[in-house]
C-alpha cells in the first residue's frame, strides 16, 4: 500500500470515528443524552463527525469533574479510532485482493466500515452509566 492509500484510510477512519461517537451519544439512556441529541440538531451531529477530538476532550473534562469514567472513556475513544483504522486497512486489502481496482476497493471499504461502526463502537466504548447505578 502506498502512502496515499494510508492517508485515505486514515481520513476514512477519522470521519467514521466521528460517526460512531455520534451514534454512541444517540444510544445513551435519556438521562445521559446530550443536548444536540435531545433537540435533534443534526447540524451539530454532522459537525461532530469532523471535530470529534475537541468534543471528546470536553466530554472527558466534564466526566472528570463529575468523578466518573473519564479515563476509560478516553481509552475507549483511542481504541475506537485505532480499531477503525486497522479494520479499514483489513477491509481495503481484502477488497483490493478480491477486486483489484483501487477506487472500488475504497468505496466498498467505506460502505463496509459504515456498517461496522456500531459493532466496533460497542466493543471499544464503555457502557453508559445506568440511572440505578449512581
Amino acid at each position: 500500500m502506498t502512502a496515499f492509500d494510508h492517508a485515505i484510510l486514515a481520513a476514512l477512519a477519522y470521519v467514521l470515528t466521528g460517526v460512531a461517537l455520534v451514534g454512541y451519544d444517540m444510544a445513551a439512556p435519556p438521562i445521559e443524552r446530550k443536548a444536540y441529541v435531545v433537540q435533534k440538531n443534526f447540524k451539530v451531529a454532522l459537525i461532530t463527525w469532523f471535530v470529534w477530538p475537541a468534543t471528546v476532550i470536553f466530554e472527558a473534562i466534564e466526566e472528570h469533574r463529575m468523578r466518573r469514567r473519564y479515563f476509560r472513556f478516553l481509552m475507549g475513544v483511542v481504541m475506537l479510532a485505532v480499531g477503525m483504522f486497522f479494520w479499514a486497512q483489513v477491509a481495503y486489502l481484502a477488497t483490493l485482493w478480491a477486486i483489484g481496482i483501487k477506487w472500488v476497493g475504497f468505496v466498498v471499504t467505506a460502505i463496509a466500515m459504515l456498517f461496522a461502526c456500531p459493532i466496533l463502537t460497542g466493543i471499544a466504548m464503555p457502557p453508559h452509566v445506568r440511572p440505578e447505578s449512581r
